[in-house]
């Protein structure tokens, strides 16, 4: 049978998923998206998109209602646990794990020519100060961290088993227009809008901030990549927390005592350094990060509200 549409996504109303639906939209695909009922598929109505509500773990409705829907590429960026407040371990085992398995039950009847999974920088765990490597071990120290790890392997080898060719792209610190409220930018964004003084950590983390533009091109990179393989999506670059929240109200320009570093504990289950090694994928695929940082978090706060160049009544 031929390909009916060019791609499926997953997790399309998410941050990552939705900047990666407009890329594949902007250059002509016919895109096909599956959301969980109620989670705001209208918003996603556009030219060539086929919207399909459908809860992602019930193999057996997935298989229903993409019946007519079989995609050269896919992509799975579903998962549960972006929010740390919602990370209880049920959902999470039924969100990174199940759905991946459910996935790849009803793909291997349709067949594509790749699955890309979205994994996560969490499924390291506690690493050295060096950039890691995609090919470093996995000792993931959340459950978060732990699922993600799992719904990667179970891709993996479910896929070779299937022969479904899958590539997974772990995602690093992603940040960008359409990110959750919980998520720094945002809350820092919407503190300092108003004045208000913003409860931080002492920033200390180091992280390996990337673009969600970068991201999308990351995985859309990743139908290029042999299968079989993971691949680091990052920048290799390392920028304190401290750094960038600085770096955000200079662009803001609010008061610097608004910003209460110190007051938050850190995570306990987070590592002190994170930051990636994109080496591999783009010895695959020629894929980097060339996204300016500064241009895109003044682009980021001004999508989330804020209005960058602002003075700030209070005194400096």
């Amino acid at each position: 049978m031929p390909f009916t549409h060019d791609a499926l996504v997953t997790g399309a109303t998410g941050c990552v998923g939705a900047a990666l639906v407009r890329s594949l939209l902007a250059d002509g695909c016919r895109v096909a998206v599956v959301v969980r009922p109620g989670r705001g598929s209208a918003e996603l109505g556009a030219a060539g998109l086929t919207v399909l509500d459908v809860p992602l773990h019930d193999a057996g409705a997935l298989a229903a209602a993409t019946n007519s829907v079989r995609p050269r590429h896919v992509f799975h960026l579903a998962g549960a646990g972006v929010n740390p407040q919602s990370r209880d371990l049920a959902s999470l085992v039924q969100g990174n794990v199940h759905t991946t398995v459910a996935l790849l039950e009803v793909a291997a009847v349709w067949g594509c020519e790749r699955l890309v999974v979205a994994g996560s920088s969490a499924e390291y765990g506690l690493v050295g100060p060096a950039p890691v490597d995609a090919a470093a071990p996995l000792r993931p120290t959340s459950a978060y961290g732990a699922t993600k790890a799992a719904g990667s392997v179970l891709a993996l080898g479910l896929g070779a088993a299937a022969g479904i060719p899958t590539v997974v792209v772990r995602l690093f610190n992603v940040f960008g227009p359409g990110e959750g409220p919980w998520r720094l930018l945002p809350h820092l964004a919407a503190k300092l809008a108003r004045d208000q003084p913003c409860d931080l950590t002492a920033g200390t983390q180091v992280r390996d901030f990337l673009y969600v533009d970068d991201a999308a091109a990351a995985l859309r990179s990743g139908t290029c990549a042999p299968p079989g393989t993971t691949h680091n999506a990052c920048t290799g670059i390392g920028r304190s927390v401290r750094s960038v929240v600085t770096r955000a109200a200079e662009l803001l320009g609010a008061a610097p005592n608004l910003l209460q570093f110190g007051v938050l504990p850190a995570r306990i289950d987070e590592p002190a350094v994170l930051v990636g090694d994109p080496a591999s994928l783009y010895a695959a695929t020629r894929w980097r990060a060339t996204s300016d940082f500064d241009t895109a978090l003044a682009t980021t706060l001004h999508k989330l509200g804020g209005t960058p160049g602002r003075r700030s009544g209070q005194d400096r």
